[in-house]
């Protein structure tokens, strides 16, 4: 059995490339190769169950591990569940780029390195994509400032001397940007304790991937066939354009991305309204740091680029292609013009227009919080039916036919909400991030009535013997596992 892993870096298309991975889950097994979805699309239990449990990480800290108990509970938990996902028979991948962001010392390597050898893995193959620089640190400064980590005009390497970790407990100083940067000393590191042979290190540059496709050089890497099945999803997590920073800039002292030890629930609604309206790609809006900030991220990382090129791509001229034949430093929005008025307009015109469908959805199908809404869903219902009428013997006699009562009703509503938003599209259903109690529904997607429901509809289709083997096998683990849950 083989573990693939996927560690980024940063910014090469991680987000699409897992998206990917969900999106065709199902083919991809029928290939003999394992996405574990249910999970999450990025895999960040890796990162975790491998951390140093005295670190500070910003990840951590933002979900609430913020203790070195929590830390290890949450650790116990994650390899229970991760092991009762792991099946004979197919190898594995698993994708993270926090894996080479947050894991930067050999001795959490090693622990994750065994984690995987313990849960049965007898190969394990590790699949990097490298980016230029230059380019890669544009990209991070832009994160940076959607997750308010980072707040300068622009990233010089003037900070190294900074040995800060994190700022206010969980903002990242420049050392963070310059350990994903260090190419040389991530394969360093990664080949000592996986094996050089084992590392597949990939170019990210459109003119080097196989057929010139991200997704297609990801498959070609895996060995696999691509499939004319396979889904495309959308470009995912864009850089934001130079409007975008300045707004999302003065944005964060106002509505910081942390309030009260715990994710402030408003900045974490406005990030979608900045994917969508200021990630375009005019010239004239892409950043580019001073030509002396620029410089001196090519030079520094000059030996760096050198040594990762003589052993791993001895046939290149340089590891990376300069594709810039002049450079033109726009760091700093100097005049706006109409049609930025326009974006800006369009920006808030879009927040108000969500704001108001979302009080019209409400009032169509009377559920006013997030809550409210995970609870209208099918997995809920049959999860809350199957907890309460799984107690007697007749409960459980009767329960196929409750589970086919409540599916017939469900989708009868959806039927007509379907219609409703035909007939008038401003009904259409908001994300589950748009409500107040975004947070909230998230913990009711893990209480027990959800996912004793959805793992209900993932392994039976509602028969009669299906049920009850359901009932007596399944529904006792998930009610242990949910009981362990920290």
């Amino acid at each position: 059995m083989k573990a693939i892993l996927h560690i980024g870096t940063e910014k090469t298309g991680t987000t699409s490339i897992q998206e990917f991975l969900s999106l065709n889950a199902d083919t991809l097994s029928n290939q003999g190769i394992k996405f574990i979805d249910s999970l999450g699309k990025n895999h960040i239990f890796l990162k975790t169950l491998a951390i140093e449990p005295d670190k500070q990480d910003s990840h951590n800290l933002i979900y609430g591990l913020d203790t070195k108990q929590k830390l290890l509970e949450r650790k116990k938990y994650l390899y229970k569940t991760l092991k009762k996902h792991i099946k004979e028979g197919y190898d594995f991948i698993f994708s993270s780029e926090l894996l080479q962001s947050r894991l930067d010392s050999i001795k959490e390597l090693r622990r994750l390195r065994y984690i995987l050898k313990i849960l049965g893995f007898k190969e394990i193959s590790v699949i990097i994509y490298l980016r230029e620089q230059a380019s890669l640190l544009n990209s991070l400064y832009s994160e940076s400032l959607k997750w308010e980590e980072y707040d300068k005009p622009f990233i010089d390497n003037d900070s190294l001397d900074n040995d800060m970790q994190y700022k206010n407990g969980y903002k990242k100083n420049i050392n963070h940007f310059f350990h994903i940067c260090n190419h040389k000393n991530t394969l360093q590191c990664w080949g000592e304790v996986f094996g050089k042979e084992n590392l597949i290190v990939r170019i990210f540059d459109k003119n080097e991937f196989y057929n010139k496709d991200l997704l297609q050089d990801f498959i070609h890497a895996l060995g696999i066939a691509w499939s004319d099945e396979y889904r495309i999803p959308q470009r995912q997590n864009e850089t934001l354009d130079l409007l975008g920073m300045e707004i999302m800039r003065g944005l964060n002292p106002l509505i910081p991305f942390i309030k009260d030890n715990k994710i402030n629930p408003l900045r974490n609604k406005l990030l979608p309204f900045f994917d969508r309206h200021f990630t375009s790609k005019d010239s004239n809006l892409a950043f580019r740091p001073p030509q002396k900030a620029y410089q001196s991220y090519i030079d520094y990382f000059k030996e760096s680029n050198e040594w990762v090129r003589e052993r791993f791509f001895p046939h290149r001229a340089v590891l990376f292609e300069n594709h810039e034949r002049e450079y033109n430093e726009n760091y700093k929005l100097t005049q706006m013009n109409e049609k930025y008025w326009e974006k800006i307009a369009a920006f808030i015109a879009d927040l108000i227009n969500t704001h108001e469908k979302l009080k019209k959805y409400q009032e169509f199908l009377r559920i006013g919080t997030a809550q409210d809404r995970v609870k209208n869903e099918l997995e809920y219902k049959i999860g809350t039916a199957i907890l309460r009428y799984s107690g007697s013997i007749s409960g459980c006699i009767k329960m196929p036919f409750i589970i086919s009562y409540i599916k017939a009703r469900h989708k009868q509503k959806q039927d007509e909400y379907n219609k409703k938003v035909q007939a008038n599209p401003d009904l259409a259903l908001p994300p589950l991030e748009f409500y107040p109690d975004y947070e909230e529904g998230l913990r009711e997607k893990e209480s027990l009535a959800y996912k004793v429901g959805q793992s209900y509809l993932s392994r039976t289709t509602g028969g009669g013997g299906q049920t009850m083997s359901f009932l007596l096998l399944e529904l006792p683990k998930i009610k242990k596992q949910t009981k362990a849950v920290p």
